[in-house]
Formats: structure tokens, sequence, C-alpha cells
């Protein structure tokens, strides 16, 4: 069956809609957002991926039409000369919380170190409208990434998944785990878990595969 969306190039002029789009339809469901109460209506400057727009890799899916965005993947490129990021404060404590958190993850997880390659197309954010899902948008985003990154030249593509759903998506198109944390060992100063997500998410884990003119598109 012919789809009925589109996948576009994410550019600046999306800008304004795709802030929209993670308002509404990202940050109501990721799980450490909703476990922590963090206000979905995030300002623009506490979205810490928005900046990768830029680099011209992220990608929409979008009605026939092109008046609605059904899906958002906004990738950008992870280099070694990279400046790594710094602990910040957010507007909202919860926001701090959750950033803080992933950008430990990433670090401690070592993506150029763990692979061995010289350079990575990292998937930051992968989000799907929830009246638009089981239509694979999700996963027609992942691939295109991959697509575009193997052309680009990138002999790998990474994601950090905070969701079960989109770890299943990265695996259901060949990605492997190679380097995960389980919420409940993440512990605050009373050992205590700090974030509870509800099941099935469990953990937060890179998925990484190696591209070459030979990976299944």
């Amino acid at each position: 069956m012919k789809e009925d969306y589109d996948i576009i190039s994410a550019t600046e002029e999306y800008r304004d809609r795709i802030v929209e789009f993670l308002r509404e339809c990202f940050f109501k469901h990721e799980p450490l957002n909703v476990c922590s109460g963090a206000p979905p209506n995030r300002p623009a400057h506490d979205m810490d991926s928005l900046p990768k727009l830029s680099e011209g890799m992220s990608l929409l899916a979008v009605s026939r039409n092109g008046q609605r965005i059904l899906g958002v993947c906004i990738n950008g490129a992870v280099k070694p000369d990279a400046e790594k990021q710094k602990e910040k404060t957010y507007t909202h404590p919860a926001y701090t919380k959750i950033s803080n958190f992933i950008w430990k993850f990433i670090e401690r997880a070592d993506t150029l170190k763990t692979t061995g390659a010289d350079c990575v197309m990292f998937v930051y954010l992968l989000g799907v409208d929830e009246a638009a899902r089981g239509r694979g948008i999700g996963r027609a985003l992942m691939e295109k990434s991959r697509e575009n990154a193997r052309c680009a030249g990138y002999p790998m593509i990474a994601v950090v998944c905070s969701s079960y759903f989109s770890a299943r998506i990265a695996r259901n198109i060949g990605m492997q785990s190679v380097y995960s944390l389980s919420y409940s060992e993440y512990l605050d100063e009373d050992g205590h878990p700090v974030f509870k997500p509800l099941p099935p998410h469990t953990e937060i884990s890179l998925l990484v595969q190696k591209l070459s003119s030979e990976t299944e598109l």
C-alpha cells in the first residue's frame, strides 16, 4: 500500500513547527519526561537537539498535503573534535535532571571509542504523533536517516533510546545495543532510582549499526 505521507528534510524554516510538534507529540509521551512530571510546554532554548537542524541531516514525516507534521527525526554528526556537552541549568528542574542524565549517559557510552569509528551520524531525537502511530513512520524516518548517513559517507549510525519503542524500531532495522543502563541502577544520594518510568520502559541504551554500500536500505 502506498504511504500517505512524505519524508522531507527538516530545514530551519520548519523550526517553529518542530518546536510545537515536540511540545504536543514528544515531551508528553517520552518516558523520562512523563515520570519526572516535566511540563511538556518546554521552551525552545531548553530543547538541546534543535541546533542540530542546521546540519541539514534531520528529517520530517509530513502529510501528503504538507499541512501536518507526523514525525520528526533530528540527526547530527558526532566527531572527535566535538565539544562535550556541559551540565547546565534549565528553566525547570525536571528538564535539568533529564538532560544532564542523558548527556552523562552519552559521555559514558563514548560512541566513538565504543564503536571505533572516526565519526558517527547520531539520531538525537525520534518522535511520532500518537495519532499517526502504527503506520511505520518511525521506522521510515530511521531507515531514511540511515540511507542519508551512508550516502554522506558516514561509517556508522547511532541512537540513544530512552523508550522501549524507539529501541525496538532501531533493533528492527538491524541496529545493535552496545551500551545500556537500567533505570533501576541510576540512583540518587539516598539510593533510590532517579527515574521510574512505567513498563515497558526499563533502560536507556545506545544502539549502533555499521554502514557500507551493502547495508540494507
